[in-house]
């Protein structure tokens, strides 16, 4: 089976809490990266690019990105390659024609004919 290579940019919202005379010098202090971070949560995940990529490349890109992991195998740096299992029941897509939703232009899941966000009553708790 082919790999892609799936690229993201992921929001987070981010708190530091700054005792100091302004705000003006608590944003600055945050720019500056002198503050330590209060909490997070993360807001979403945006796909950026989707593409075809061969072992070589995977390879490539591995040492990359890690390159305090070049010593590993080949069969230890292959072993974090995501493989979709499509033998779980119910787990491929339903044809277009045959769905209630659609993706809309950023990749989102949403109501067929809509814009609202699609979810299953399964899973928000609801039947």
């Amino acid at each position: 089976m082919p790999k892609y290579l799936v690229e993201t940019i992921s929001m987070f919202r981010m708190r530091y809490v700054v005792e100091c005379e302004s705000a003006e010098h608590a944003q600055d202090t945050v720019t500056m990266n002198e503050a330590e971070e209060f909490s997070q949560m993360h807001i979403d995940e945006l796909v950026t690019s989707a593409r075809e990529i061969d072992d070589a490349e995977y390879l490539r890109v591995f040492d990359e990105d890690n390159d305090y992991l070049r010593e590993w195998t080949e069969g230890q740096k292959f072993k974090y390659v995501h493989k979709v299992n499509y033998d779980i029941p119910g787990y491929k897509e339903l044809d277009p024609d045959l769905r209630d939703w659609e993706y809309d232009g950023c990749g989102v899941k949403v109501w067929k004919g809509t814009m609202d966000r699609y979810e299953k009553a399964e899973d928000n708790g609801t039947e």
